[in-house]
């Protein structure tokens, strides 16, 4: 009877640590954003300005993060539209972004109240969470 009785508690405290673990800063990021908002820093940046010229032609970008480290960037403009799969991973409280055949792309980033904000080099991007 003991042995079953330690079993039981084992178990009991498994699940009980289990449902009171935090979540990791990675599952901040699990989920589809959409580009809401880009801004520009100071230094001249061909991205950001891209970008927010798609947005003010009608056009969307978007994000998304899985769980398996990697992800999907869609840009669409008009009737175009262009996909870039990723691999990403946090390092030191940066968000770092692989893609085939380009430079590891570090980004500092924030969640915050459904908003993703990504940047670097005074450029900022944010998203918010696709429902």
């Amino acid at each position: 009877m003991k042995k079953v009785a330690a079993i039981l508690l084992t178990v009991v405290m498994v699940l009980a640590l289990a449902a009171c673990g935090g979540s990791k800063p990675e599952d901040k990021l699990i989920g589809s954003w959409k580009l809401t908002d880009a801004k520009a820093g100071e230094a001249d940046d061909s991205m950001g300005q891209a970008i927010s010229m798609i947005t003010a032609m009608g056009g969307s970008v978007s994000i998304e993060f899985k769980k398996d480290g990697t992800g999907k960037l869609n840009m669409s403009l008009v009737s175009q539209t262009n996909d870039a799969d990723f691999k990403w991973k946090l390092d030191n409280a940066q968000l770092v972004m692989m893609m085939d055949g380009e430079e590891d792309n570090t980004l500092g980033y924030s969640v915050e109240d459904g908003k993703l904000t990504l940047g670097r080099d005074g450029m900022q991007l944010v998203f918010e969470k696709n429902k």
